[in-house]
């Protein structure tokens, strides 16, 4: 914003001026920057890869992965195993269902899980155990 604007701005109302002010006056001076923010945030919730949009215009979050159980794992696991597509992160997982943990916990031998840095922060990629596959 214009120096000169917020000085008279400031002038204005810290004399106690009973000028009206518009709606693009107090948005140019910045008296509502956070408001400003929540307008923006919610303008880009549409294009959020992780927030859709129902018909009637409301948001519902989109969890990265259609996971309500070990079955529906365990097929996601093997999927992207055959496509080479690389492990499921726990914290996707977590996003996903509530139990995460205990979901994990139930693969036992039939998934593989490696302790990693994700992003800065410590996280466990989950991969399938192809038993097949015998490397030595």
């Amino acid at each position: 914003m214009d120096e000169s604007l917020q000085a008279a701005n400031d002038e204005q109302h810290q004399g106690q001026s009973d000028i009206p002010c518009s709606s693009s006056t107090i948005s140019n001076a910045g008296y509502f920057s956070t408001l400003a923010k929540i307008v923006d945030h919610l303008k880009n919730l549409p294009v959020n890869p992780r927030i859709q949009v129902s018909e009637d215009g409301k948001f519902k979050f989109k969890p990265p992965y259609k996971i309500n159980g070990k079955k529906n794992l365990l097929k996601l696991l093997r999927k992207r195993h055959e496509n080479a597509d690389g492990a499921v992160l726990l914290s996707d997982l977590a996003e996903c269902v509530p139990f995460s943990e205990k979901l994990l916990e139930s693969l036992g031998k039939e998934a593989i899980v490696i302790v990693t840095k994700w992003n800065g922060k410590q996280d466990k990629a989950i991969l399938w155990n192809d038993q097949s596959t015998d490397f030595l």
